[in-house]
């Protein structure tokens, strides 16, 4: 599996393939999947623990259906995926990013504050 975190989006691509290594020849499947609450709450903590924002994680499902964790990436590969399985992450990576600079919730429906008043104040 492959999960990307932007913020607090959430995806997750399902990675079927006989080999570990499915990356060259990419001859298995590739599809968005929902990951359990559980792991996401986990991962989250994860993302806290490294004080990270953004993260890719690769991880396998064990033969009794366990997620093993391989690692995080800060700025892991993702952009494969939105090609093989649609998952719109150039627009939500993009959307993360300009919250990040702003400090403002980017909506479809307008825009909101993330921060305080006088939160980059303290950052200086």
């Amino acid at each position: 599996m492959r999960i990307c975190f932007f913020g607090q989006r959430l995806y997750t691509a399902m990675i079927t393939a006989e080999r570990l290594d499915w990356r060259y020849p990419l001859d298995g499947s590739i599809e968005p999947v929902d990951l359990d609450g559980n792991t996401q709450r986990r991962l989250l903590e994860v993302l806290d623990a490294l004080q990270l924002r953004m993260g890719i994680f690769d991880m396998k499902l064990a033969d009794e259906g366990q997620p093993v964790w391989f690692e995080v990436n800060p700025q892991g590969q993702f952009l494969f995926l939105e090609g093989l399985c649609g998952m719109p992450l150039t627009h939500s990576c993009a959307e993360f990013l300009m919250e990040e600079a702003s400090g403002v919730r980017v909506l479809s429906r307008g825009m909101i504050p993330l921060f305080e008043e006088g939160y980059y104040d303290q950052l200086r």
